[in-house]
């Protein structure tokens, strides 16, 4: 009897069967966007480095569209949204549209119940430091991140530099930024130089400084018809504490760019001086 006791109480002490659990979802939850062009390489190897950090979704210009800033289209005209497939990403789409178009879909469209926690625009093929980010369509699609209430950054690489090492950089840092609690306040433009087979440069935070290269003026041509513009060497060095000169000298630079261009003091001075309308 008593063995007939503890047998019953053995089956009822034992845990009911669990449903099998349900896959967690996965740390963060990543939009890649760039101005190259979906088939860009930079893109593609920006999104091999970001798949162990969490969901990696892609959505990017259908064709290069460099030089776009924050242009868009999205406002006059239908955008032609196809799906397609990356190595790496959960899920990818190509935008016939600007960058900017391009991340606004991704965010407003493609973000469903369980919204992004970054945007990550790159590898761009050519450096953004300086001047240079003022006419990106690289940068202007990571402004374009916080405009919608996610944090941005941007990756572009210097010509002839390594696409694999400028993801991990890129990688590493998304995932130290959002451990700290990324937010839409700034985005950081982060530039990798050229460096020799097996080196890693150092990292070094710089304030945005004078572009490498400017249009130098407009040649006319000979009959007075046309224009020619040609880009000209920056003359002189690029001050010691900007992305332009930390680039030059081998190191990664990591730029802080304000989403809110309106200078607080500039405003509070404003009721000082401001003419009145006329009455």
């Amino acid at each position: 009897m008593k063995l007939a006791a503890l047998f019953l109480f053995a089956i009822l002490a034992a845990p009911a069967p669990q449903e099998p659990a349900a896959a967690a979802p996965k740390a963060w939850r990543i939009l890649v966007t760039n101005d190259d062009g979906i088939e860009a390489a930079g893109l593609k190897a920006l999104v091999a480095a970001l798949d162990p950090l969490g969901e990696v979704v892609v959505s990017a210009p259908a064709a290069n569209r460099s030089g776009s800033s924050r242009s868009t289209e999205m406002f006059s005209r239908e955008l032609k949204i196809t799906q397609t497939q990356i190595p790496g990403a959960d899920a990818a789409w190509s935008v016939d549209g600007t960058p900017a178009d391009a991340c606004a879909y991704g965010l407003l469209q493609l973000a469903g119940e369980r919204p992004f926690d970054l945007v990550v625009s790159g590898i761009n093929a050519g450096a953004n430091v300086g001047a240079f980010a003022y006419y990106s369509g690289t940068v202007g699609a990571a402004m374009e991140g916080p405009a919608h209430g996610v944090p941005g950054m941007c990756v572009s690489l210097d010509r002839g530099g390594s696409e694999a090492a400028a993801a991990r950089y890129a990688a590493d840092f998304a995932g130290a930024w959002l451990r700290r609690g990324a937010t839409t306040e700034i985005v950081y433009s982060i530039n990798v130089p050229r460096a020799a087979e097996g080196a890693v440069p150092g990292a070094r935070g710089g304030r945005v400084g004078p572009a490498p290269y400017a249009a130098g003026g407009f040649a006319m041509s000979a009959d007075g018809g046309g224009a020619r513009a040609r880009l000209t060497p920056l003359a002189g060095a690029a001050p010691a504490d900007t992305d332009t000169a930390l680039l030059a000298g081998g190191s990664i630079t990591v730029t802080p760019l304000r989403t809110d261009w309106t200078d607080d003091a500039a405003l509070r001075a404003l009721g000082e001086w401001m003419p009145k309308p006329a009455q």
